[in-house]
């Protein structure tokens, strides 16, 4: 009989796991590995990640656990040996998406994330930062489909994508319309209404999309050496170092993009949405700059890709208002505002 691991915790706080269950596991590929600490880094839809310290093994590494949707481990090894090499992505060490739960081992990806180093980068180096993450992603949406829908665990096509008018309608009449307010939602439903045709038509654009393409699954090395600041193995403290620190032929790259347990295809302009989600907060250029990296492998942007990528956001953020508590909303809220009122 295979034991089922049990996690701890809720959707909205730490996930919990003990030591002895993940050195269980990581024994299954080292056998005299022992893990010293284990320390949860996130938690999305039913997918846990710890970052694991151990003796006898690789340390760092990372550990995920797919608790509620079976098929999101295979599909996320086979997103990432789908993808190109032009694409960083963590190495996988192993995969079990048999075992109950499913889940998988990988390399850790250093130093941090790019929500973090944005914080602390000069603006010559956010910008350079931003080219070299649009032409990543290009890279991922050079990879077709014959249509838009969601991805089994071999990447076929398991069944089709609802249209962006029928997802925003769907959110409108359950969780959203309720917590969004009367006034807010009928300006939704007007807005959807004038847009249907427009937006409903970008889902002929089936490329691989990432899902969650927020600056927190996006890994940034300090720089292309090992300094000071990249000693520990975990996350740097980035807000321990000094802005404009570094030198032109040391500048910040690319680790790799993580978390692709959501992938699916459909209009590439959803990831720009997600990514570009809060772009007020963004160094001045910094979508500019994505643009110009984006377009590098002849990649195409209609001119108002900024507003269309937008409005795509707009289920993701009616689902947020769905499931986050009250501050989540009235964030959220805001962003719903914005989009209405640049119409």
């Amino acid at each position: 009989m295979r034991r089922m691991m049990r996690l701890g915790g809720d959707r909205r706080g730490p996930v919990a796991l003990k030591a002895d269950e993940a050195e269980r596991l990581v024994r299954v590929v080292y056998p005299g590995a022992d893990v010293l600490e284990v320390k949860p880094v996130a938690t999305r839809r039913g997918t846990a990640s710890f970052r694991l310290i151990q003796r006898g093994a690789p340390s760092p590494m990372l550990l995920r656990v797919y608790a509620t949707e079976p098929t999101a481990c295979a599909r996320e090894v086979a997103v990432l040996g789908a993808l190109p090499r032009v694409v960083p992505v963590a190495a996988v060490c192993h995969t079990a998406p048999d075992a109950d739960p499913p889940w998988s081992l990988f390399a850790w990806l250093h130093d941090g994330p790019m929500s973090a180093a944005l914080r602390i980068f000069s603006l010559a180096e956010a910008l350079m930062l931003a080219s070299d993450l649009g032409a990543v992603l290009s890279a991922v949406h050079r990879i077709r489909f014959e249509r838009s829908g969601f991805l089994g665990a071999d990447l076929s096509l398991r069944e089709p994508l609802q249209t962006w008018s029928d997802l925003m309608s769907g959110r409108l009449e359950g969780g959203a319309g309720n917590r969004l307010g009367e006034e807010v939602v009928a300006r939704l439903r007007a807005f959807v209404a004038r847009h249907a045709s427009e937006m409903d038509a970008l889902y002929e654009d089936a490329a691989l999309c990432h899902g969650a393409f927020i600056p927190a699954n996006v890994v940034v090395h300090a720089s292309s050496g090992t300094d000071h600041r990249t000693i520990d193995l975990g996350w740097v403290n980035w807000r321990g170092w000094s802005k404009g620190s570094l030198s032109v032929d040391d500048r910040p790259r690319i680790a790799g993009i993580v978390d692709w347990a959501s992938a699916f295809a459909g209009p590439s302009l959803f990831d720009l949405g997600t990514l570009l989600r809060h772009d007020a907060a963004l160094p001045a250029g910094f979508c500019d700059a994505f643009a110009e990296g984006y377009r590098r492998w002849d990649a195409p942007l209609p001119r108002d890709w900024r507003q269309l990528a937008r409005r795509l956001d707009l289920v993701n953020l009616c689902g947020l208002v769905e499931r986050g508590d009250e501050r989540v909303v009235a964030r959220v809220r805001n962003l719903i505002e914005a989009t209405l009122q640049s119409d």
